[in-house]
């Protein structure tokens, strides 16, 4: 019987092995967009709190609508053999001057040639002496680092490609809104996407999006609380801004598949029968040689 035995044991590994291999061949579906989320911040004191848990949330919403994504730290990232394998490269409350000369030009040539840039929150506190950077993601930000939080609705112009998936307003969104050394608004071939009511400041943008060479810029004031990426709405303004900047056609929604890799329940359900018919094979070897259980 030794034969019924090493069948079992063999059927059950090999069952296991197909369960291991299977979210990783759920996963093998073609991205639509592939996307570098850059989180660094010079100095790393000034880097967002959020920041690791908003990676989380964007790549949930990755899995579930049909992008890859990838996030670094790492300024290496910014050759240009490394970013044509992306269309969109995303910079999460990057601040400070984070790039060298030579990764400056290959991230700027890079977008001029097609790329799309979309900008969070601090991304606008980056290389502020970098004039090029300025043309692509804004103004200077003027307001405090430490500024305080507040609750804002927020006003969204639905009628731009990046937006008509967005709701027209998301209520009630608490975060750091930023002031501009000028208003976006000035700013030549400058789509404002959304707006929050300063009272006698009148509308304060906190996203646009422009061209920049054949390539495209999308950048959002929000991004700064946690809150705001656990925001459903926030979200879709988002993927809106990274389908946008990729230059994907059609909605943005694109996946049915889970936010998480599903797990194979019908591969469990065969390992559990596999066990039971190795068991039963154990079982029946010892009774045939008389061994009992003892």
């Amino acid at each position: 019987m030794h034969w019924l035995r090493r069948i079992a044991v063999t059927f059950v590994v090999t069952t296991a092995m197909s369960v291991t291999a299977l979210p990783a061949a759920m996963a093998t579906e073609s991205p639509l967009a592939s996307v570098l989320v850059f989180t660094k911040a010079q100095p790393p004191e000034n880097a967002h709190a959020v920041t690791s848990e908003a990676v989380n949330l964007l790549e949930m919403n990755a899995r579930r609508y049909s992008f890859s994504m990838e996030a670094t730290d790492d300024a290496d990232a910014f050759t240009t053999e490394n970013l044509s394998e992306y269309d969109v490269v995303l910079w999460l409350n990057t601040s400070g001057d984070v790039l060298n000369a030579a990764q400056r030009d290959a991230f700027i040539d890079w977008v001029r040639d097609g790329g799309g840039f979309v900008g969070i929150h601090a991304a606008a506190r980056a290389h502020p002496g970098w004039d090029e950077y300025r043309q692509l993601v804004g103004p200077n930000v003027i307001s405090d680092e430490d500024a305080a939080t507040a609750e804002e609705d927020v006003t969204v112009d639905t009628s731009h490609p990046s937006t008509d998936d967005a709701p027209a307003q998301i209520e009630s969104v608490s975060d750091q809104w930023y002031s501009f050394e000028r208003n976006p608004m000035d700013q030549a071939d400058t789509t404002i996407l959304a707006t929050v009511d300063h009272g006698p400041d009148g509308q304060l943008p906190v996203a646009w999006c422009r061209s920049y060479g054949d390539g495209r810029s999308w950048y959002t004031v929000m991004g700064h609380s946690l809150s705001t990426f656990e925001e459903g709405d926030y979200m879709s303004l988002l993927r809106g801004g990274i389908w946008w900047a990729a230059d994907v056609k059609g909605d943005p929604q694109v996946s049915t598949a889970a936010a998480a890799p599903q797990w194979p329940y019908m591969a469990s359900f065969l390992i559990l029968v596999a066990s039971v018919a190795a068991g039963g094979a154990v079982a029946v070897t010892k009774l045939n040689r008389g061994d009992g259980w003892g």
